[in-house]
């Protein structure tokens, strides 16, 4: 394969599964599973072979908790994640609702939510920005029910 995709899942797994041919590697030095401990070791640490991507969404927690991994990904790896912020409302979503709005308190309210979640996003974006050396990859939210126009969205967006 060019390439294998590994949808990782709950953060302290992964991080021991990445640490675990190192560990391996170290507890067993010789014979066969002491040398494939030591190449996929070599492989997870290889930038021309092995590249990191830490998706999260705009929201406090798992923007924190992407910072983090990211941080334990280089100190295991030597590899600087690229993240993927996931989920991402435009930035401009008020100015296109302000006329419709006018007459609709609840449109009013609404919108007065979205430019709060807009801000609390842009916070956040600027916090991993700071955390992180590569690009990080915005994917909008995708107002969309049927998986292939979804799909399609978010491959336009990459």
């Amino acid at each position: 394969y060019d390439c294998l995709v590994v949808d990782a899942f709950a953060t302290g797994h992964f991080l021991a599964l990445i640490q675990s041919a190192y560990g391996m590697s170290q507890a067993v030095r010789f014979g066969p599973m002491g040398e494939q401990s030591k190449q996929i070791d070599q492989i997870l640490r290889d930038p021309a072979q092995t590249s990191y991507y830490v998706v999260s969404l705009p929201e406090e927690m798992p923007v924190h908790e992407a910072i983090d991994l990211s941080a334990q990904i280089k100190k295991h790896t030597g590899q600087q994640a690229t993240h993927i912020y996931n989920r991402t409302l435009p930035l401009d979503v008020r100015s296109d609702f302000q006329n419709a709005v006018a007459e609709s308190t609840q449109l009013q309210q609404f919108t007065e939510y979205l430019q709060i979640k807009i801000e609390n996003q842009e916070n956040l974006r600027q916090l991993l920005m700071a955390s992180s050396s590569k690009t990080i990859i915005e994917l909008p939210w995708v107002f969309e029910a049927k998986g292939a126009r979804v799909v399609s969205g978010l491959c336009q967006a990459l």
